[in-house]
């Protein structure tokens, strides 16, 4: 089997697990379905340069990576390159080829943003990964200690399953009906997406 070129690691952002409750009980984010397909396999199959690797709570990873049949010390060694992204990302067609031509394209480290939230880092330097934690359960703690300021920001617009930062109106009752949903297309296999954007005193929901 051909060696991958690079390293993807999906990681849950702070926040999501009270997001996605009672889904995040079991389950990581990156299990949420896009289509037929979980992301994670979405990731695998549209990107085979890439090896994936996984990020989050410890318990719930654990648990997935024994189930899918992935290494449990798959973060225990890793090298560059390396990227890092948030894992409530829709992988859509647009977003994987884009972060294809990111990497095969990349000669120096980057970090990626959508207008001014950081939803991912690239980095091609061994030395820059002494500033990656890749045992922390959260995407903010993985990154924190890189020094950003010294690295070009490249764009990229895309859709998430669920935005952090939502007050109030974002209420239990909101999430327990995305997560009968969840339950719905689990059962059926139907070929669905799921995109919530939560805003203070809105909503827009897209099946």
């Amino acid at each position: 089997m051909q060696q991958a070129l690079f390293t993807l690691v999906l990681s849950e952002s702070d926040g999501m697990s009270d997001s996605l409750y009672p889904f995040s009980i079991m389950h990581s984010s990156w299990e949420l379905r896009h289509g037929g397909r979980r992301i994670f396999e979405v990731y695998r199959d549209s990107l085979p340069e890439f090896s994936i690797r996984f990020a989050g709570r410890d318990l719930q990873k654990r648990s997935f990576l024994e189930q899918e049949g992935f290494a449990m010390d798959g973060l225990s060694i890793h090298s560059a390159p390396l990227m890092i992204l948030r894992s409530e990302i829709v992988p859509n067609a647009q977003t994987v080829t884009i972060l294809r031509r990111m990497a095969i394209d990349g000669g120096q480290s980057f970090v990626i943003k959508d207008e001014e939230r950081i939803i991912g880092v690239y980095l091609v330097q061994e030395a820059e990964l002494s500033y990656v934690n890749l045992h922390a359960p959260t995407f903010e703690q993985i990154i924190e200690k890189i020094p950003f300021d010294s690295l070009p920001i490249t764009q990229l617009h895309g859709e998430y399953y669920l935005s952090m930062g939502c007050d109030d109106a974002c209420s239990e009752s909101h999430f327990r009906v995305i997560w009968l949903l969840l339950q719905a297309i689990e059962r059926s296999s139907a070929r669905a997406c799921i995109c919530i954007e939560c805003r203070p005193h809105s909503h827009r929901e897209k099946l």
